[in-house]
This record gives structure tokens, C-alpha cells and sequence, in this order.
């Protein structure tokens, strides 16, 4: 029998909740929705009604795994029109006609007046009903011009293409503004098979961009060319694909994104054209310090999550980009801030952080870091198209542009193996990502900076199996010299540190880094030649590994020189041997200036630790 609630009752309905079975509705419908209509009664309201279902599709994707997509794909539509068959009578007499599946979370979207509304929200069928919120384009920082192509120099991308990785047979899908597939840096790119564009606005058959072009900048520095003379693209050999997820005003719904999201799991109707990697340079950024992934949060993004948690058990890996709400902590934005999303932060030419980029913790408690990693954000030269329609290049900043290096990265790893799991390049990206900040994982740059170079070596060497259950080594100890210490520019000096013992028993290799500078960014290249400290006078041993030579950061073959030192027990506790090794690294002449130093710990098996930084002065 139709439920029929009149605009008062409905309102008491909303804020007291006066009967068991009105309480039960009220449950189903998500805060911001139930304030919605307590506001206004007689305007369509744009929902998204998920469906109660058997098994979850978040957890049947995690049952099939990425091999079985095609019959993923079945079943979730499938289950969804089984689902949605008791309801076509009351869509009917409401004069519905325009409800839109949504298979990947198991509902539906439409625009629905109130009384449809609280009728679905009694329906046996219906487990939630949420507000179909709307969000914006992201609003790019003030740009900057640059030298060209310096970010992706230093992610380590050409160390890839020189051995042979650009990205051939792996395929991006960008979710964003849309894509000028007309510019030279991106025609060659754009893979072009049926449904490899997506516009669930306008069903527009050719792919465009509108307004700041945002959507053409971000492709471009995931897999954009070298048309303009300099390489501006991660992964240059890589195809592409393109949902507009925004309208030409700049906003879009959650419906709509995750019919885009759909898309990526079946583009054209084939799975098998799945892409490897999914780009989301967009979020909540209205919302900072939120974690909209849960229905009480009263923001229909919760059911966003669930899509992308179908869509990361499918093998799509998910890259979001970290917001721009910095430079104050706890600033995270969803969904970057999903645990299921590799976020990523925004760093400049420095290294340093962006002011602009989102600091953690992260608003989601399941999200044991934020952001993942950072990756350059200021200074990106990108594809963009001009007012007069011409096509050109433009130097941009936003975390947006550093979520597409690592899209870019991930395509690299996947050319260069194309067995390699979701996990197991979140593992290699983590782990090889250069430690910035704060020694170890923090909330502002996350693991570290993208280092995909290292990261294809961890997993050439096949260190990453071992890595869940490996523990870092003990943080070395640096010894001398102490803070304030002067030397002249004659002078050689001998850096020395005690060893870092590993809960493991595996054997340490060290890399000392020295720079002008605190952040230790552009460090010195430190001669390789190793001389014995005149403190100990003992000969070198060789127990130093020799690693691959990179501009950023210079990986040094060093050489140990071991000492037996005993020491004896305080109080009554008689005298008491030990052993401990002293390591050095001799350096210099340098010339005058203030020098910070540090040394960093590496067990071969992807723990690293670092010691604290010292300072002292050349005169």
C-alpha cells in the first residue's frame, strides 16, 4: 500500500522519529537527506538508493578477484535488476522513467520527489537511501613558470625508459574534466576503442575538456609527450582513457562518478579492457577533516567508497591526489583519505612540501597513513588548450598534478611486469619512496618522495614478498662530528656512526647523505673514495654494497671500519663487555658554509631507518 506523508508529518517524521516503524525509515535515510527534507517537501531531490543484497559487492569483488572481472561485472548487473524488479511498480506510478542503474554498489540513482522518496525508505528491498551529493572541480594554486620536464627527472621515471618501460600495453583511465584528445602531446596516447570515453552528462560521442582544461593537464603528466621538445609525461607509452566526470560548470554528482567507476571495471562492455590504474585528481575539498565513508556521516560519498573498494578488489589500483587545504594538519580530504586510495601530496622543485598540499592525520581511522606519498606539484609544465583554441603549455600546481606522476609510475611498473598485484605496487612504491622530513613515515610527506626507479629495483630483486613481515633496522647512531663543530676548508673531515643492529639479524648497508642545507635536499656527491679514521686507525673492511647512481640522491659505495670498544657497568653492577662497531665515511675538502649530515640504514629487504640530522661548520 503507497505510504502517503503530508509535509508536516513528514517533517516531525525527520526530527522526532515518533514510531518504531518510522524510526526504522529514518534509519535508512542518511542525515544530510532527512535535514534535505525536513527543509523542503516539494522539490525532486537527487538520491542514490542502494538495495539490500545478498553478498556485498565490495566483498564478491574480493571473492573473484581481478581474473574473473567479466563475471563480476554479470553478477553485480545481474543482482542489481533482480533487486530492482519489486520497485518498477512504485517508480511507475510516480512517473519515473529515468532511474539510473548503479550495479557497482547495488542501487540506483534518480531525482525523486519527497513522498517517492520516504515511500522507497519503507520498502523491505531498500537498505539506504543518501543525498546524491555534488562537489567541484578542484580550483588549481597560482602557477608558476619553470624549467620544463624537471618533476618527472626526478621520480625516476628516465631510468625506466632507458631500460626499455614507458608504459606500452598498460592503459590509465582519467576521471576528471574530460580530455583535449586533439593535443600533440596526447593524440599518439589516446587508445581510442569503443566506449574509451565516457560522458554520462551529455552523451557526447567525441572526448572534450572545457574551461581550465584541467582534465587535458592531468593526462599529460601521467602519459603526455615530448612534442614541445621536453619530455612532460610519466609514462609516455601508455594508452588512455577518459571519463568526464564534471558537467561544463565545473560540478558533478556522486551518481555520476560512480557510473564512471563502472565504466573503468567494463569500458565498452568488456572487462578485459579494464585499465591498470584509475586517476582521481578531484575530491571533497568543501569538507576538509572528513571522512565521508560511512552513511552516519551524513554525505551520499559513502557510497563512493564502496565503489572503490569493488573496484581496488577487481586489481584497478586507485590513485587520488591528497587535496589542497594545507598548509594546516589534519586537512585530509576523501576519498584520497579511503584507505582503499593511494593519496598522494604535492612537493616543489625543493623537495619540500607545498603550502597548498593536505596534511594528515588522516579523518579516516582505517587510513593508517596520509598522504601515501608525495610526488612534484609546483612548477608541472602540462598540455593545455588556450582561449583561442590553439593548443599550448602551461606551468600549474596542485596536488591533482601530483597524483598523475604516480598514475604515470604505476603504468611504468605494470609495462615492466604485468603480473604485479594492486598490493604488491602499493608495497614497491612505499617502500622505494625517498624518506623526506621527519625520519620514518609522517603526516606531511607521508613514506617519502615517488621513487619509481627504486621501486622497479625492489621488485627486479624480489625483495617485496618479504617485506610485510620484515622490521626495519635500529636507527644508526651518529658519533662525530658533533653539532658545532668547525673545520676549515682544508680540512678532510671523518663522519662516523655506530651501527644499526636489525631485529632480523640482516646485514646493513649504509648511504650518507650531506647537503647545504637542513631538508638535506640536493645532496653532495661524496667522493667514493674511503679513508680510515685517524680516531681508530684500523683498516677498512669491506662490507659496503655498491648501489645504482641516481641525480637526486647519490648512493655512495661505502666501507666499515669496525671497532671493539669495551665499557664498563655503572653502580655495583661490576664491569661488563660489549661490542660495538663504529663505521665512517671520510669527506672534504668543502668549502665554507654550514653542512647538515645523516646517515641511512637499509637491511636489503625494504626496512630502512635513519639516524638523526647533524650539523657542522667549514670555515
Amino acid at each position: 500500500m503507497k505510504t502517503i506523508i503530508s509535509t508536516m508529518t513528514l517533517a516531525i517524521l525527520v526530527i522526532y522519529s515518533v514510531s518504531p516503524a518510522e524510526a526504522d525509515m529514518t534509519a535508512i535515510l542518511s542525515p544530510q537527506l532527512r535535514a534535505t527534507l525536513a527543509a523542503d517537501s516539494s522539490t525532486p531531490i537527487p538520491v542514490i538508493v542502494t538495495l539490500v543484497t545478498d553478498e556485498a559487492p565490495q566483498m564478491l569483488a574480493k571473492r573473484l578477484g581481478p581474473r574473473e572481472r567479466s563475471r563480476l561485472v554479470r553478477e553485480l548487473k545481474s543482482e542489481a535488476e533482480t533487486r530492482l524488479k519489486p520497485l518498477h511498480h512504485i517508480l511507475t506510478q510516480h512517473n519515473i522513467t529515468s532511474a539510473r542503474p548503479l550495479w557497482l554498489i547495488g542501487g540506483f540513482a534518480l531525482s525523486a520527489p519527497p513522498d517517492l522518496i520516504v515511500e522507497l525508505a519503507f520498502h523491505p528491498r531498500v537498505q539506504a537511501i543518501a543525498l546524491d551529493t555534488e562537489i567541484k572541480l578542484p580550483q588549481l594554486p597560482d602557477a608558476i613558470d619553470a624549467t620544463p620536464e624537471w618533476n618527472i627527472d626526478r621520480t625516476g621515471a628516465p631510468y625506466l625508459w632507458q631500460r626499455g618501460y614507458d608504459g606500452t600495453g598498460i592503459t590509465i583511465a582519467i576521471l576528471d574534466s574530460g580530455v583535449n584528445i586533439d593535443h600533440p602531446d596526447l593524440a599518439e596516447r589516446w587508445r581510442g576503442l569503443p566506449g574509451d570515453w565516457f560522458d554520462p552528462y551529455n552523451n557526447s560521442s567525441t572526448p572534450y575538456d572545457f574551461g581550465s582544461f584541467h582534465g587535458t593537464a592531468v593526462a599529460s603528466v601521467a602519459l603526455g609527450g615530448d612534442n614541445s621538445g621536453s619530455a612532460i609525461g610519466m609514462a609516455p607509452g601508455a594508452k588512455l582513457m577518459v571519463a568526464k566526470i564534471f558537467r561544463d560548470d565545473g560540478t558533478a554528482n556522486i551518481s555520476y562518478i560512480i557510473e564512471a567507476l563502472q565504466w573503468v571495471l567494463n569500458p565498452g562492455g568488456d572487462s578485459d579492457r579494464a585499465p591498470a590504474v584509475v586517476n582521481n585528481s578531484w575530491g571533497f575539498e568543501e569538507e576538509e577533516d572528513a571522512c565521508l565513508s560511512s552513511f552516519g556521516s551524513g554525505n551520499g560519498a559513502y557510497h563512493l567508497r564502496s565503489a572503490i573498494q569493488t573496484i581496488k578488489q577487481a586489481g584497478i589500483f586507485v590513485v587520488a591526489a591528497a587535496g589542497n587545504k594545507g598548509p594546516g594538519a589534519a586537512t585530509s580530504t576523501s576519498p584520497s583519505n579511503y584507505p582503499e586510495s593511494f593519496s598522494v601530496g604535492a612537493t616543489g622543485y625543493d623537495n619540500i612540501i607545498a603550502d597548498f598540499s593536505s596534511r594528515g592525520p588522516s579523518a579516516c581511522p582505517e587510513d593508517t597513513f596520509f598522504p601515501d606519498l608525495v610526488a612534484p606539484g609546483m612548477m608541472i609544465k602540462v598540455a593545455t588548450t588556450h582561449t583561442d583554441g590553439s593548443n599550448g603549455y602551461s606551468w600549474v600546481a596542485g596536488t591533482s598534478f601530483s597524483a598523475a606522476h604516480v598514475s604515470g609510475a604505476v603504468a611504468l611498473l605494470s609495462s615492466a611486469r604485468t603480473d604485479l598485484s594492486v598490493r604488491t605496487l602499493e608495497l614497491a612504491l612505499t617502500h622505494a619512496a625517498r624518506d623526506l622530513g621527519a625520519a620514518g613515515i609522517d603526516t606531511t610527506y607521508g613514506h617519502g618522495l615517488l621513487d619509481v626507479a627504486d621501486a622497479l629495483d625492489l621488485i627486479e630483486n624480489n625483495l617485496l614478498p618479504t617485506l610485510i613481515d620484515n622490521n626495519p633496522p635500529n636507527p644508526p647512531t651518529l658519533v662525530a662530528p658533533t653539532d658545532g663543530s668547525i673545520f676549515s676548508t682544508q680540512d678532510t673531515i671523518t663522519l662516523v656512526w655506530n651501527e644499526a643492529t636489525d631485529p632480523d639479524g640482516d646485514d646493513i648497508s649504509y648511504r650518507v647523505v650531506v647537503a647545504d642545507n637542513p631538508d638535506l635536499n640536493n645532496p653532495l656527491q661524496l667522493n667514493s673514495d674511503i679513508h680510515t679514521s685517524a680516531l681508530f686507525g684500523l683498516a677498512m673492511l669491506g662490507l659496503g654494497a655498491t648501489l645504482r647512481k641516481k641525480k637526486v640522491s647519490v648512493l655512495i659505495l661505502l666501507f666499515a671500519s669496525a671497532l671493539w670498544i669495551n665499557s664498563c657497568g655503572g653502580g655495583n653492577s661490576g664491569d661488563k663487555a660489549s661490542t660495538i662497531y663504529h663505521y665512517s665515511q671520510t669527506i672534504g675538502p668543502l668549502s665554507a658554509g654550514t653542512y647538515y649530515w645523516k646517515v641511512v640504514a637499509n637491511d636489503g629487504r625494504g626496512g630502512i631507518s635513519e639516524s638523526r640530522v647533524a650539523s657542522f661548520k667549514v670555515e
